[in-house]
Formats: C-alpha cells, structure tokens, sequence
C-alpha cells in the first residue's frame, strides 16, 4: 500500500489527516513509496 492510499483511507474512515514519517521520524515520507519502504 502507498503512503498517500493510506493517509487517504484514515481521512476517509476516521476524518483525520494523517502524515506518514520515516523510521527515525526525521522527514515525512513520499506519498508515492510504499509504508514498508517508508519504514526502513
């Protein structure tokens, strides 16, 4: 799954908007990488 699929799927179920960080919680993540790459 995208990160930008999952940000819009918890805004969509939940209404909150959500922004996906990386592993060290350094930077968000790119909307086009998947949440396992987002994670590494």
């Amino acid at each position: 799954m995208l990160v930008g699929n999952f940000e819009d799927k918890v805004k969509e179920l939940y209404g909150i908007k959500v922004q996906v960080a990386n592993a060290d919680d350094s930077a968000l993540a790119d909307n086009s990488a998947t949440i396992t790459a987002a994670g590494k």
